[in-house]
């Protein structure tokens, strides 16, 4: 008896978009085959169709590549350098990285996009509401227009995650003649996959767009049969000749001529290019990962060779190396600071306090020094995954929920969300790009696009993060505290004297895009010793003050809180499964969560106000843990910085001469 053949297809879901076609046109032959079973899987981004090939969850994965009207994918290419320079090949050391871990580019599939108005109106003229995906109405502007002038009406557009989407929401409706006014615009695919009929074809203003796909597949033998990169072509025969993707980097981009030296070798060896794309490298600025399609030719060694001779030309790129370099340099920036603090400005101490005892219990540890009269030092032991909020008193407020983040060994994975104006501070905001930090011009519809790209960028970084957002937006001052008592008031809201009212759109967008790494959020309430609720800590403890004279605040109260977003707001939906929600759906989103974390902050009032009369957030007998504002072990400012260590004695003598010409 014959084995059975399963074939398992990823590709960017839901069923019925144009990525779906692709992965049918592409494995439709196998579909009619005899003990052969196609299984097509919907992923949840480009990024899950490259992962679920490298994990096994399918066998092939079909992602969008380029468009004819629109150009590069640019996530697509993106994904391309990360995964293909993750490795090096035995014999192309520091050079072209031709295929990627585990799989590879196994087949291309070109996909007309057209869209169709689908609907059960048996008279399309009465139309007035219309669910499709927000790209497809620039691409339907004319029609949709002249739609509206030849009806004389006013056409209601719903956004949908996909167009497959907008399909399936004429499915449920059920009143007969909302059905008769409501349509979809989306592809053929979608139309037959749920079974609403298209009452107009091709309804999109600029016919002969199209998407190409690369389908991705395991490399070596271990499927039964094989599949050809290279489509049919007008003859109908299938060419002898392959296409392969390389990615490098010039070695020397100063020298006059180096792109032209890379490309004569290709043309020595008779290799045809088909395209030649760049994408910004994440190495340095203004140095550019080429991405160069070549079809290779009969002579079987002429790309081996012609890679050979690249070799001194061009280095290969290694992007996880990159980060983790990144990563060792965020380490080791607050191991500096930590250290420039406790050697150059007055003791601090911080008292961390907790909601309950199970936390305290979950999250602190003691590190025995083994040594008499030592000090036992405090080991954090908290969630690695985790969305960060806090009451914003001072400028420096991150800078010690930093210091926890070393004390819970995930300071390499630290992330701000912060003012757009910080990006501008010379040489820090620079750095601070390059942590991929989330700026904020405080534009909702200016922030949101990027703040998107910005968290699922922070995701495929690394699946362990602390994510730090100030809810407040700006720190506690007599004039930000006037306006936050104007707009409570205005909004039917308590006022609050301790705290800020919380903004909720930059925390629910980090949520909502961080959920499908975690949904756990770690709640600090910070305090600072030495003034009261009528003063100011941001004017006492200033930038100057701490930094360059050296007065910190003797102690840094915090207390922890936490909390799941899954059980502590089930109505909102967590799965990170569609990247774009509705407005209608946002909007009563947003109204949950706002109304949740503002329960939060009367909470957080409470206990600020309670810390101003006693000063410390605990009742009664709570423990507290006091931790010395310094570093694990003084060697590590050694290890680190032991190249540049001869800086460190000048940079003391002048923040000492300064405090001294200061005071």
């Amino acid at each position: 008896m014959t084995e059975e053949i399963i074939i398992k297809v990823g590709y960017l879901g839901p069923p019925g978009t144009y990525s779906h076609q692709a992965a049918i046109q592409q494995f439709r032959e196998y579909e009619s085959q005899l003990n052969t079973t196609v299984i097509y899987k919907p992923q949840k981004s480009i990024s899950s169709c490259f992962t679920s090939v490298q994990d096994g969850t399918v066998d092939y994965s079909l992602v969008p590549f380029e468009n004819s009207s629109n150009g590069q994918v640019v996530l697509t290419y993106d994904l391309f350098r990360d995964w293909f320079t993750n490795s090096l090949s035995e014999s192309a050391k520091n050079v072209v990285q031709t295929e990627i871990p585990k799989f590879k580019v196994i087949s291309e599939q070109f996909v007309p996009i057209h869209h169709n108005l689908i609907t059960f109106s048996k008279d399309i003229k009465k139309i007035t509401k219309i669910y499709s995906h927000p790209q497809v109405w620039t691409q339907c502007r004319r029609f949709l227009s002249d739609y509206e002038l030849d009806n004389n009406i006013k056409v209601e557009k719903l956004d949908t995650s996909s167009t497959s989407k907008a399909v399936e929401n004429l499915l449920s409706i059920k009143d007969d003649n909302e059905r008769e006014t409501t349509a979809a615009i989306a592809s053929s695919t979608a139309s037959e996959i749920h079974n609403v009929p298209i009452k107009l074809a091709n309804v999109e203003d600029f016919h002969g767009n199209t998407t190409r796909f690369l389908c991705l597949g395991l490399k070596g033998g271990e499927k039964k049969f094989t599949l050809n990169i290279t489509p049919e072509t007008n003859e109908n025969k299938i060419s002898d000749h392959k296409m392969h993707l390389l990615t490098f980097i010039i070695k020397n981009n100063d020298n006059f001529g180096s792109l032209c030296d890379i490309l004569a070798k290709f043309k020595k060896y008779n290799l045809n290019l088909q395209t030649i794309t760049t994408r910004p490298s994440v190495d340095r600025a203004w140095q550019y990962v080429f991405f160069v399609e070549v079809w290779d030719n009969k002579e079987k060694t002429a790309l081996s060779s012609c890679i050979e001779e690249l070799e001194p030309l061009v280095v290969e790129l290694s992007v996880n190396a990159i980060q983790k370099m990144l990563d060792y340099s965020k380490k080791n920036f607050v191991i500096l600071l930590t250290f420039c603090s406790s050697m150059f400005s007055s003791p601090t101490k911080i008292i961390l306090s907790f909601r309950t005892k199970e936390l305290s219990k979950r999250y602190i540890h003691v590190n025995k020094t083994g040594k008499e009269g030592g000090n036992n030092r405090l080991k954090l032991t908290f969630d690695p995954s985790a969305v960060i909020i806090s009451n914003h008193q001072i400028y420096s407020d991150w800078f010690f929920i930093w210091f926890l983040a070393y004390l819970n060994n995930c300071s390499d994975h630290f992330f701000i969300v912060m003012k757009k104006s910080l990006k501008k501070i010379p040489i820090l905001g620079y750095g601070m790009t390059n942590y991929n930090f989330v700026f904020l011009s405080r534009n909702w519809e200016l922030d949101k696009n990027y703040m998107i790209k910005q968290f699922n960028t922070i995701k495929t970084i690394s699946d362990k993060f602390w994510m730090l957002i100030f809810p407040e937006g700006t720190n506690m001052s007599h004039s930000n505290r006037i306006k936050s008592h104007k707009f409570a008031a205005k909004n039917d809201l308590p006022k609050q004297d301790c705290v800020l009212l919380p903004r909720i759109k930059g925390l629910y967008v980090a949520c909502k895009e961080l959920a499908p790494n975690t949904t756990k959020i770690i709640d600090f309430t910070i305090g600072y010793s030495e003034h009261g609720k009528d003063e100011m800590a941001q004017d006492i403890f200033t930038l100057w003050k701490i930094y360059i004279l050296g007065e910190s605040p003797q102690h840094v109260s915090i207390l922890v809180d936490e909390f799941d977003l899954k059980k502590e707001l089930p109505s909102i939906d967590w799965s990170g499964s569609e990247d774009f929600v509705p407005t209608e759906e946002e909007e009563r989103e947003l109204n949950t969560m706002n109304i949740w974390i503002n329960e939060k902050w009367e909470k957080k009032e409470k206990d600020m106000d309670y810390y101003y009369k006693t000063g410390q957030f605990n009742e009664g007998e709570e423990e507290q843990f006091e931790i010395d504002l310094k570093l694990n072990s003084s060697w590590e400012i050694v290890y680190v910085y032991l190249p540049s260590f001869v800086l460190v004695p000048v940079i003391g003598s002048v923040w000492a001469l300064t405090k001294y010409l200061m005071s």
